[in-house]
């Protein structure tokens, strides 16, 4: 009886890859990706750090407005001092909070989270 022997797979002929996220590294873009929280036990889950993003607002500005920016420029951004800022943690955000001074450093304190 012969056995036939498989031929290894023939990689898929594709046209030129494209890098999805130019200028953006595979570890920054794995920061980007929501942990799997759900595969851990909890005592692995108390050691995991999660690096959160507060954001404070956001403006668009022009290409000349941006040639333009020096010390002392000023922009507005689109929101009101008192606004809560939104806590992300990679891309998912995660809470609503105010802008605190705490011992000097800048803080925030939770009003909201998000489920």
């Amino acid at each position: 009886m012969k056995i036939a022997k498989r031929s290894s797979p023939r990689p898929i002929a594709r046209g030129p890859q494209r890098d999805p996220m130019p200028g953006v590294t595979a570890t920054e873009v794995d920061e980007l990706r929501p942990f799997p929280w759900r595969e851990l036990d909890s005592n692995q889950a108390k050691a995991v750090t999660q690096r959160l993003t507060v954001v404070l607002g956001s403006t668009q500005a022009t290409s000349k407005q941006l040639r333009g920016l020096h010390a002392g420029s000023l922009m507005s951004l689109d929101q009101e001092v008192a606004s809560p800022v939104a806590i992300y943690s990679g891309m998912r955000l995660v809470a609503y909070a105010e802008m605190v001074e705490e011992s000097g450093e800048l803080a925030f304190r939770v009003t909201r989270t998000v489920s």
